[in-house]
């Protein structure tokens, strides 16, 4: 598919990241820039996290799933695995679960696949925080605030003169930069962190932060 325009955000953050003489490129996307597949294109009706009616970008439910069942595969909901079973040798043979009536059964397989979750961005998150900013990243400071978000910038940060951006507009990453992401002694601490730059978000998100 043909790449999704830089946008105006995206290309003040460029702009001003060249200036600075830091790396970037365009951010991936999961979302479909031409009808596809059944889905429609994007056509930036709103910021693309609650969900997209126009089905363009791209979840398991309206890519992987609709191949899958397509192919025969039968999706059971509510259900709760209790038991992965083995067999002589050791190797996983089944699972024993509880259907949506809660009503133990057994399924046996040929290939088993495993889905762990696992709480990790919350302490991402947090470490993020801990870990001390490059002097040269704080002009990202947003007013009023004692330290920059390193983790998530979006135009509207004392980038440049005010301009306008795209605000609001799917979808929300359009740069990435990983120019503090290698490890430097002077900071106290090993790695680094990537910036993730943001289209920016509406005057009524903004205003409730």
């Amino acid at each position: 598919m043909p790449p999704l325009p830089l946008g105006r955000s995206g290309t003040l953050l460029g702009k001003a990241m060249n200036r600075l003489g830091w790396h970037w490129w365009p951010s991936d996307t999961t979302v479909a820039t031409v009808d596809y597949e059944g889905r429609a294109r994007c056509i930036n009706l709103g910021h693309c996290t609650p969900a997209c009616a126009q089905g363009a970008k791209a979840s398991t439910d309206i890519t992987y799933w609709p191949a899958a069942q397509r192919a025969g595969v039968e999706l059971r909901t509510h259900c709760r695995v209790r038991e992965i079973t083995t067999d002589e040798h050791g190797m996983a043979a089944g699972v024993v679960y509880y259907d949506a009536d809660g009503v133990e059964q057994f399924q046996a397989a040929r290939c088993r696949c495993a889905r762990l979750q696992r709480r990790r961005h919350a302490a991402a998150a947090v470490e993020l925080g801990l870990r001390p900013v490059p002097e040269r990243a704080r002009q990202f400071e947003r007013p009023g605030r004692q330290e920059p978000d390193v983790s998530s910038l979006r135009p509207g940060l004392r980038l440049c003169r005010p301009q306008p951006t795209d605000s609001n507009r799917a979808p929300p990453t359009c740069l990435w930069s990983k120019e503090f992401y290698e490890t430097d002694p002077s900071r106290g601490f090993v790695r680094g962190y990537t910036f993730q730059f943001g289209r920016g978000v509406g005057p009524i998100v903004r205003s409730g932060r």
